[in-house]
């Protein structure tokens, strides 16, 4: 999952929705993507962001399903990708965004109907009770789930109302591993809960690297 994002990397555009409930309409397809899934290709390991640009097209473009290692190719890096990579992809496969700069910011374009992709520090984020525990309750999906403590990119879908939590695609999924897996099969990226304040921090440290 390493990799540098210099910056929030997108807001992608979707329908309006009641500022009270910040979370964006789901669309009637599942659009959740990983970067440990067959279509991400050889470089895997740093497909954080890129996995997280699939999930924005797909989201965005009616189920559009781009392999992962399509966008990597597109994006012409070997390695680390960076948020200027993301958005040129996304200008791309034609899905609109413009940078925020804040969790309040995050937090108002949930309200809005948008969808965001973050980069932050997952050291930040306190380790959940099923930390590296195979297949464990779907109900244990609040906090970090696996021992990657670097830069890493997610997208965030919801905000609870208390705004106490965010609620999270995180792409670090990988096949053949039960520690990234619930006990009724689904992957533990998937709606996965961040305490708000240190994401806050994970952000803020992020952008001080």
């Amino acid at each position: 999952s390493a990799l540098l994002v210099v910056a929030l990397a997108a807001i992608l555009l979707s329908l309006p929705v009641d500022p009270a409930s910040a979370a964006p309409p789901q669309p009637p397809y599942d659009w959740y993507r990983y970067q440990g899934a067959s279509d991400s290709g050889p470089k895997a390991s740093v497909n954080c962001e890129v996995t997280s640009v699939a999930m924005s097209i797909q989201y965005a473009r009616n189920n559009l399903q781009v392999p992962i290692a399509s966008i990597r190719e597109y994006m012409g890096k070997e390695d680390l990708t960076s948020s200027a990579d993301a958005m040129r992809a996304l200008d791309h496969w034609g899905v609109p965004y413009r940078d925020v700069n804040s969790v309040q910011d995050i937090i108002d374009a949930l309200g809005r109907g948008h969808i965001v992709m973050v980069g932050l520090i997952m050291g930040r984020i306190s380790l959940g009770a099923d930390y590296q525990r195979d297949a464990s309750p779907a109900a244990l999906r609040f906090g970090r789930y696996y021992s990657f403590d670097e830069a890493h990119s997610v997208v965030v879908k919801g905000v609870t109302e208390d705004r106490g939590w965010f609620i999270v695609y995180d792409p670090n999924v990988w096949d053949g591993n039960a520690g990234y897996w619930y006990s009724d099969g689904t992957p533990k990226g998937k709606d996965r809960y961040y305490p708000v304040g240190e994401f806050a921090r994970g952000m803020a440290d992020l952008g001080d690297s």
